[in-house]
C-alpha cells in the first residue's frame, strides 16, 4: 500500500525473441494499471496490441461454487465423449524462451537500514527507481531487470532479502 500497489496473481504471456514466454506469479500492480481495480470474483485480461495499445477484458469470474460446477461439467463431458475441445499439443522445446532473459521492473525488500545496505543495493541492483525505508527494512524498485540479473544480484549482494516481486 505504501508503494501505491496491490499484490495480484498474474498470468503473463509474451513473444520474446520469436519464442514463447509464459509465467504465473504474484506481482505488484501499480494504481495506474487497469488490473489494479480487479477484485473479488472479477477477472481481468489486459492485452497489449500493436494497433490499439492496451485493451482490457473484465467481467465476473466464477468464485468457489461456480468453478466447482464448471469443472464437474467438464469432467462429465469428457466421460461422455462430448467434450468440444479437450486437446493439448505440447510446445516444442525450441519454441520456449529462456525465462532467465525475461525483463521487468522488480521490487525487493531487504533487512537493515539505508545507511547499512544502501551502497550494496546500488552496487548490485543499480540505482533504485524508488526507495521506502523504515522498521529495519528497505523496499526498493529496480527498472527493467532480467531474471538472471535479479538472481545474480540477490546471491552476490549477501543482503538479507525478505521478499522479491515482479511488477507490471
Amino acid at each position: 500500500a505504501e508503494m501505491g500497489c496491490k499484490i495480484k496473481l498474474i498470468g503473463h504471456f509474451e513473444s520474446l525473441n520469436g519464442k514463447l514466454l509464459c509465467a504465473v506469479s504474484p506481482r505488484f500492480v501499480p494504481a495506474g494499471n487497469p488490473l489494479y481495480g480487479v477484485d473479488d470474483v472479477f477477472n481481468g485480461i489486459l492485452v497489449n496490441t500493436d494497433m490499439l495499445g492496451d485493451v482490457m477484458f473484465y467481467g465476473r469470474g466464477a468464485g468457489q461454487l461456480p468453478t466447482a460446477g464448471a469443472v464437474a461439467a467438464d469432467i462429465v463431458d469428457i466421460v461422455r465423449g462430448s467434450a468440444k475441445s479437450v486437446t493439448w499439443t505440447p510446445a516444442k522445446p525450441e519454441d520456449i524462451a529462456d525465462f532467465a532473459d525475461y525483463r521487468c521492473d522488480r521490487v525487493f525488500t531487504v533487512r537493515g537500514t539505508l545507511a547499512e545496505a544502501g551502497a550494496k543495493i546500488e552496487k548490485y541492483f543499480g540505482k533504485p527507481a524508488a526507495v521506502i525505508a523504515g522498521d529495519g527494512k528497505i523496499s526498493f524498485t529496480v527498472k527493467n531487470m532480467s531474471e538472471a540479473e535479479a538472481n545474480a544480484a540477490v546471491q552476490s549482494s549477501a543482503l538479507a532479502i525478505v521478499n522479491k516481486f515482479r511488477m507490471l
